[in-house]
């Protein structure tokens, strides 16, 4: 069973301490790096969310980001459930509602998904010790089209958890018990279809996930960003402005490596609004240390394919 969980829970406490924990694994003997280039197809509308595994260099899987609503944490340590980011989905907690109550829509006071991984700030964090049920503002898909409202009802039972929902103006009960899944961090659910949704690959498959998540500008409404998160199975990062030729494994040895999921995130480019494209800043290099413990570093050199359509990272990989 993965202890990432454990992890994210102690980074909300200590921090200051997880970030100088690099030594924890050892070194790769025959140390021997390379270089490589990659580019990965998210779309136009970035529709595909693609997980990318840093130690083989391959694609291990491309998902629809609209594909779920709500996923279960699979880890037993914590009952914790959460929004998907992809689709600027908010949540409300009403304590004093029930399914069968009528909810309004209409505010603005929806609690969002923290890019971070924060699960203590999360619109369902400890939804298990709440009464009531939650509003859910299922956001929107990949061509801008509101998904609608649900209220929603929770109850763990064991390792289990059972949820209960009704489409807001309607008043059919649908409802699904989720298990865990040891190889996941994840399992979700797709609130239309009523059914059980692989949201990503297991867990130790992968390093980095390209997709747009939800982002809070200070003083701003929630705006869906195009980026790159971490896998929270052990996965660390820090953006850095080392120079790309000189790059070398004495740089991870003082790195200030952090498990926040969007620490690469999204502002490796820049939409120009006089050129009406998007620029990317070669000059960041992200040292990366994957599941495994192995090093690597990458940069982001466009984001358009050869036909000059958006949606195409391309990035060079330093590495073993």
């Amino acid at each position: 069973m993965p202890n990432y969980l454990n992890k994210h829970l102690l980074f909300i406490c200590l921090s200051a301490v997880l970030t100088s924990c690099l030594k924890e694994y050892p070194v790769p003997s025959n140390y021997s790096p390379s270089v490589g280039q990659v580019q990965l197809e998210m779309g136009e509308t970035y529709k595909n969310q693609v997980f990318y595994d840093l130690e083989n260099s391959t694609i291990v899987a491309i998902k629809d980001k609209d594909s779920w609503d709500i996923a279960f944490a699979c880890s037993d340590t914590v009952h914790h459930l959460i929004l998907n980011s992809a689709k600027i989905m908010g949540a409300i907690h009403l304590p004093h509602h029930n399914l069968s109550d009528d909810v309004n829509t209409s505010t603005e006071d929806w609690i969002y998904e923290s890019p971070e991984g924060y699960y203590n700030t999360s619109p369902l964090f400890n939804f298990e010790d709440k009464p009531g049920i939650y509003l859910i503002n299922s956001g929107m898909n990949h061509l801008g089209q509101h998904q609608g409202y649900y209220k929603l009802k929770m109850t763990m039972q064991g390792e289990t958890v059972e949820l209960k929902w009704i489409r807001v103006g309607t008043s059919e009960v649908n409802e699904i018990v989720l298990h865990r899944n040891s190889a996941y961090n994840y399992v979700g659910l797709n609130f239309q279809t009523g059914t059980e949704i692989e949201v990503e690959p297991p867990f130790d498959t992968w390093d980095l996930k390209f997709t747009v998540y939800t982002h809070i500008f200070d003083g701003h409404s929630p705006y869906s960003v195009v980026g790159v998160l971490l896998n929270p199975n052990h996965v660390r990062a820090e953006k850095t402005a080392l120079f790309w030729d000189a790059i070398e494994l004495n740089n991870f040895e003082n790195a200030n490596l952090s498990y926040n999921l969007n620490v690469i995130g999204y502002d490796w480019k820049e939409f120009n609004f006089d050129q009406n494209i998007f620029q990317v800043f070669s000059n960041f290099t992200y040292l990366i240390q994957s599941r495994n413990g192995y090093y690597f570093a990458i940069r982001f050199i466009d984001f358009y394919n050869a036909n000059g359509v958006k949606g195409f990272p391309t990035f060079e990989v330093w590495g073993e």
